[in-house]
């Protein structure tokens, strides 16, 4: 599964994404799961547009991130 994300590296090289945009503000956050995804580029390419007017020094970009999901058998041993 891959989504799209609009968010920018901060100094320690963790991500932060967008969470939330209202009129006056751009909330984000360091969880994905709580930050806005889409499905194409195209989507997430107006929401950096926004970002970019609304944010001027800071720079945001767009975050491709892809998701491997594998069923595991109830009955599967673990090593210890």
């Amino acid at each position: 599964m891959t989504k799209f994300y609009v968010g920018y590296k901060q100094g320690n090289n963790d991500y932060v994404y967008i969470s939330d945009v209202s009129y006056n503000n751009i909330r984000v956050t360091t969880v994905q799961e709580g930050a806005i995804a889409f499905d194409d580029v195209a989507t997430a390419q107006g929401l950096l547009n926004i970002a970019k007017k609304m944010v001027g020094n800071q720079e945001y970009t767009i975050l491709e991130i892809k998701i491997d999901i594998k069923e595991v058998q109830e009955n599967a041993t673990t090593s210890e």
